[in-house]
């Protein structure tokens, strides 16, 4: 198979129809692309080619899906960390928001789409009915950037897709086109072939986003899905397990081959027979008669060798685990487990520092419209942009006893980490400066209980030593 990869778009600088048309078409031009990936993802996979089984199933052992669900969960499945700088106030506002609109679903969107198709967008714009901004995930089907044709390939414009029918019944392509500063509408009618006639429907309106407010992100540097290198593989696989269920069909469904002996002679004896043999199970035949069934002889053995080595190509491929192996799960350390995950590791060690680029830009969106109320072209960044950092706690199985004692060194006698440090490496502990604050405010309570047992034992102490002393007096006054 053929990898046909999705380029960037080039586009001349200036906003035009012709611009935008040459722009969606060369966005039009992936979307088969898209929809193959999208179809393999979804189980609707090829069984067309001379390769494929020809027989009645279609048996889909869907890697693809596998492939994409293990990525993401390793990723994205414990909530991401947003880290400044201390004196960084515009930018912990800037967290605080995207806390509060739980932006770890919009990085998860991303990140499957990203494994999906090799790329996908973010749209930051301002709601309707709030004052601060917010971001959505755009897949690549409904959404591009069109970049510059220089060295900087800086972005022109970014395109959100729609389509509706019209009355009279045509569809038609409305596309809301965000430049550096306003957001317009266009519509074309889908029937036209290109060059199509682009017509603006709605003028121009500020953003306020002061930079295109679309953000495209790759998931590495071709804009390649996870699973786009095992196709072949994956198609091979089925192929493989539908034969040998049809095998399995034919063996039930086998012909019985008499030699010698005949259940009849005209259709209505032979059916007659049939129905005989069908309900008593017995079949009666001459002594030098032979009953058997055709089948045809395959080397189960064989099938299952072939089988196995598809499974682990695609996994070795594709660097994502079997989890299912049982050399995979057991007993291992936490440098075994790093071993067997090390493949892995780098791919989302690439996808991280490309999450990061797309992070950024929205830091730099958020920020200019929080903090530039007059929309001033030369705005400087309030919140320390460099500084502004998106960090997976990656979903890794935990040995947390070698954990704990690797981390007990590292921050003991002749100590080389903080514990502030050490708590970022324990995914247990999603939110390691709200741990910090738990633990030291469990510390002063420890402290000031003790300090109130030991008030109260020195107060009972000097209660019982002035009660001792009204006694002897006491005793002495008698005595007297």
């Amino acid at each position: 198979m053929k990898v046909q990869l999705s380029d960037d778009i080039i586009v001349d600088p200036e906003i035009t129809p012709r611009t935008i048309d040459i722009a969606f078409n060369q966005w039009m031009r992936f979307q088969p692309r898209y929809q193959k990936l999208k179809d393999y993802y979804i189980g609707e996979q090829d069984f067309n080619s001379e390769i494929h089984s020809k027989g009645q199933n279609k048996i889909v052992a869907n890697h693809c899906r596998y492939i994409t669900d293990v990525l993401v969960g390793y990723q994205f499945g414990n909530e991401p960390r947003y880290t400044t700088s201390e004196k960084d106030i515009a930018g912990k506002d800037i967290f605080d928001i995207m806390k509060a609109q739980d932006k770890w679903n919009v990085e998860i969107a991303i990140g499957e789409d990203l494994s999906r198709f090799g790329r996908t967008n973010e749209l930051v714009y301002m709601p309707l009915d709030k004052d601060e901004p917010n971001s959505t995930e755009i897949d690549p089907m409904h959404g591009f950037v069109a970049y510059s044709g220089d060295v900087e390939k800086d972005s022109v414009f970014g395109v959100v897709v729609f389509s509706y029918v019209n009355n009279d019944e045509q569809t038609i392509y409305r596309l809301y086109v965000y430049d550096v500063a306003n957001v317009s509408v266009w519509e074309a009618d889908s029937a036209q072939s290109a060059p199509r006639t682009w017509q603006m429907v709605e003028a121009p309106v500020p953003h306020g986003f002061g930079r295109v407010p679309l953000i495209e992100y790759k998931n590495n540097r071709l804009a390649m899905s996870d699973y786009e290198g095992i196709m072949d593989l994956q198609d091979a696989y089925n192929s493989l397990l539908s034969d040998r269920q049809d095998n399995q069909d034919s063996f039930a469904q086998a012909m019985l081959v008499l030699s010698g002996s005949m259940i009849g002679i005209t259709m209505e004896e032979i059916e007659k027979s049939k129905n005989i043999l069908k309900e008593h199970k017995v079949l009666q035949l001459d002594d030098d008669a032979v009953a058997q069934y055709l089948v045809k002889t395959t080397d189960e053995a064989g099938v299952q060798i072939v089988q196995d080595q598809y499974a682990s190509d695609i996994h070795k491929f594709a660097m994502v685990p079997d989890l299912s192996d049982e050399q995979f799960a057991g007993n291992a350390s936490g440098v075994a487990m790093a071993y067997k995950l090390f493949g892995t590791d780098q791919i989302v060690s690439r996808k991280q520092s490309m999450m990061q680029k797309g992070f950024t830009r929205r830091c730099k969106l958020y920020d200019y419209r929080l903090n530039n109320p007059t929309m001033n072209p030369a705005y400087v960044p309030l919140a320390d942009i460099d500084h502004m950092i998106i960090t997976f706690n990656l979903n890794t199985p935990q040995d947390l006893q070698y954990t704990a004692q690797a981390l007990q060194i590292l921050t003991g006698g002749g100590q080389v980490m903080s514990l502030q440090t050490a708590r970022t490496l324990i995914t247990a502990i999603p939110d390691p400066e709200k741990e910090t604050e738990l633990v030291n405010a469990e510390h002063e309570e420890s402290v000031l209980r003790t300090r109130d047992t030991f008030d109260y034992d020195a107060t009972e102490k000097e209660n019982e030593r002035m009660r001792e002393e009204e006694s002897n007096d006491g005793e002495t006054d008698t005595d007297e």
